[in-house]
């Protein structure tokens, strides 16, 4: 969400021919606390928080869509694509290490894709390391939001996956649509 640090410019679309707004956008509370914490959320920008299933996924839900408000407004109506959103698999104290198991994470990333999907934006999911390990991470500021871990298990059998697509997929449920 747009912090409200500074003022969005006002940029004339044919100053930057084929410009695309490319935000980013993230569950602030996943992403700074570590913890996936499904029925609350705050808005930094706003300082309201959110309780209830429901007034996170709206508060999220309009925190994307003043995001692409943003190119109609302040950049001529150029496409807004959000060029980064994902979740720290480190989440709940490295649960999918410790215990093994991505439940918390697939919940936390089908909850950022069900809001884009709300939203209606196209979006990147950050990030793809394939040297992705658990104990460095995606081997940059000790960030660990990689989709792909060579150390993950096998979430799709090989008999639906003889080709081996989805080996290394983290929390493939959250992302994969349909599934």
């Amino acid at each position: 969400a747009d912090l409200g640090l500074c003022e969005f410019p006002h940029i004339e679309p044919d100053a930057l021919p084929g410009c695309v707004h490319a935000p980013h956008w993230y569950d602030q509370l996943t992403l700074y606390l570590g913890r996936f914490i499904p029925w609350c959320a705050f808005d930094v920008q706003t300082g309201e928080p959110a309780l209830g299933r429901d007034g996170v996924r709206r508060q999220h839900t309009r925190q994307v869509l003043e995001l692409a408000a943003l190119s109609t407004s302040h950049m001529g109506g150029v496409p807004t694509f959000i060029g980064e959103f994902g979740i720290p698999f480190s989440l709940n104290g490295r649960e999918a290490y410790v215990k093994g198991t991505l439940d918390g994470c697939t919940a936390a990333l089908d909850s950022s894709v069900s809001v884009l999907e709300a939203a209606g934006v196209s979006y990147a999911l950050w990030c793809y390391a394939p040297e992705h390990c658990a104990k460095w991470g995606d081997l940059w500021n000790r960030e660990d939001l990689s989709i792909y871990s060579t150390e993950t298990a096998r979430e799709v059998d090989e008999k639906d996956d003889p080709a081996g697509v989805y080996v290394g997929g983290r929390s493939l449920r959250g992302f994969v649509r349909p599934y």
